[in-house]
């Protein structure tokens, strides 16, 4: 919110606090700043009164603090001191500083993905970001993990990113196993990504009810008031569903061949599976990420339970039509 009759605005707070953020200058005192560029005496004399007690702030917590409140010319006077000062100063030397933190900061990130074998590649259209964020990804051309975090470190601080994509990028930064795999197919104490994971963050992009008809369309177990809420979907929308399901997997398998591959090679085994799966913590997740999977494999030609079970059901019915 700007405030109504300052010389300052919100925007060029913003401007020169970003810019003093990493200044040698941030914590000499306020009155000797302003002594030095020759600006009006900062009235405050407190040992705290630094730039760095405000350039946290933004435009209206300024005006919330009781030692500016009352006396509100003193944000424009505050943000005279700050920009004389950077103009009086090196104007090269802060701009070294903040590319150098910058790039170690980047230099950072990429030491922890590549130890924790995060493929660089990884196309952020398959990450478990918001649309939204998405949608910004691909304006600013952002396809995969490392034009994420090339754009992360260089980007101007007045840009503002949604919530998840400052998540996303902390997440990787502090090596949070947590938050990584909230948005990537990768298993806490684990390296690399894993088709339980990437299956997992499928099903729980579903909606509820979607979820609910897939645990019908399996034949699983519905509580009571799951089966009075679930609305049954039609043949065209279930082949929809099921398109959309084995599509997202074959596109995250190619990311995972060798899994893939040792998991096909287990369709026969449904105890194997389900220990493979059970890593996800979470019964019906798991059964529904199973099935998913199998659901996938059919499409690439392969028979599973799954079929067997449809075609048994089928084929039984005809078999009794025909006895005696």
């Amino acid at each position: 919110m700007e405030q109504s009759g300052r010389k300052h605005t919100a925007a060029e707070w913003d401007e020169a606090r970003a810019a003093f953020r990493t200044s040698i200058m941030a914590d000499v005192k306020l009155s000797s700043l302003a002594e030095n560029v020759g600006c009006p005496a900062w009235p405050i004399k407190a040992a705290e009164e630094t730039p760095t007690k405000y350039i946290g702030l933004t435009y209206d917590e300024l005006f919330m603090m009781p030692e500016i409140g009352p006396h509100p010319d003193r944000v424009d006077l505050l943000i005279e001191i700050i920009k004389e000062t950077i103009a009086f100063d090196d104007p090269f030397g802060d701009m070294v500083e903040q590319v150098e933190e910058s790039s170690q900061r980047e230099d950072n990130i990429l030491k922890n993905v590549n130890k924790l074998n995060i493929p660089l590649e990884f196309p952020i259209a398959l990450t478990a970001l918001t649309e939204d964020t998405k949608k910004f990804c691909v304006k600013e051309e952002l396809n995969n993990i490392k034009q994420f975090v090339d754009f992360s470190q260089h980007m101007a601080e007045n840009i503002v990113v949604g919530g998840d994509f400052r998540s996303f990028l902390n997440s990787l930064a502090h090596v949070d196993e947590d938050g990584i795999a909230t948005y990537l197919p990768f298993r806490k104490g684990s390296t690399g990504f894993h088709i339980p994971e990437a299956i997992n963050h499928i099903v729980g992009a579903l909606r509820p009810n979607q979820k609910l008809a897939l645990v019908k369309r399996f034949k699983g177990q519905l509580t009571a008031d799951e089966a009075s809420r679930l609305q049954n979907l039609s043949s065209a929308d279930m082949a929809k569903l099921e398109d959309r399901i084995t599509s997202r997997i074959g596109e995250y398998s190619n990311w995972f061949k060798e899994e893939k591959d040792e998991l096909a090679g287990m369709v026969d085994n449904a105890r194997a599976l389900e220990r493979y799966f059970i890593v996800l913590k979470d019964e019906r997740n798991e059964f529904l990420a199973i099935n998913c999977f199998y659901l996938y494999l059919e499409s690439t030609g392969l028979e599973t339970p799954l079929s067997k079970k449809k075609k048994g059901g089928l084929f039984g019915a005809f078999s009794k039509m025909f006895k005696k």
